[in-house]
């Protein structure tokens, strides 16, 4: 049986629908981010909706309370990390609907210093206006490193080498369960 990600065949994308309060939230926290640091609002919405969608996701699978830090990003930046479930860093990053999963490099090819992260999720936001995103796939950092490809300036990832986002839902659960195994 040819399973999913690992180069096979591409992970079915999992959608996430925000509520109109979350919508609104993450609407106005994007808002205030773009003000104050000279981003486009609309870049920062995407990125955004992609770490809420993903945050959505694990709580409703692991019944674990809210998981994006919205204030810390909002005060200090997130120093490469979106979300920490159970020791488990993951970078989100989101693109409009037909982008591809690409992670911005510096000199040497090096990762910025999202290059923290243990996993990396990729996600698509397919209506903005309603919060409707579609979470890709997953893959751990090491993986990343083997599978992707330098375009400068990018470090690219294709689809069909991501892992299903439960992969990472099981990990994360793994910690929670016994975190020395980290």
């Amino acid at each position: 049986m040819i399973s999913e990600g690992k180069g096979q065949i591409t992970p079915s994308p999992i959608r996430i629908k925000l509520t109109p309060r979350e919508l609104g939230e993450t609407m106005a926290f994007a808002r205030r981010i773009a003000d104050r640091r000279g981003y486009t609002y609309e870049n920062c919405l995407i990125g955004y909706l992609g770490e809420a969608a993903l945050s959505k996701y694990i709580e409703q699978k692991l019944n674990i309370q809210h998981l994006a830090n919205f204030r810390e990003l909002e005060t200090n930046g997130d120093g490469g990390i979106d979300i920490e479930a159970y020791s488990c860093a993951i970078q989100v990053k989101t693109h409009r609907s037909g982008g591809r999963c690409l992670i911005s490099t510096v000199k040497d090819k090096r990762l910025r210093p999202f290059g923290n992260c243990d996993y990396f999720v990729f996600g698509e936001v397919v209506f903005m206006d309603s919060g409707l995103v579609s979470l890709l796939g997953c893959i751990s950092k090491a993986n990343l490193m083997e599978h992707g490809r330098f375009e400068n300036p990018y470090l690219c990832i294709d689809t069909k080498d991501l892992d299903p986002i439960d992969r990472l839902v099981t990990w994360v659960e793994s910690l929670k369960l016994a975190p020395e195994i980290r």
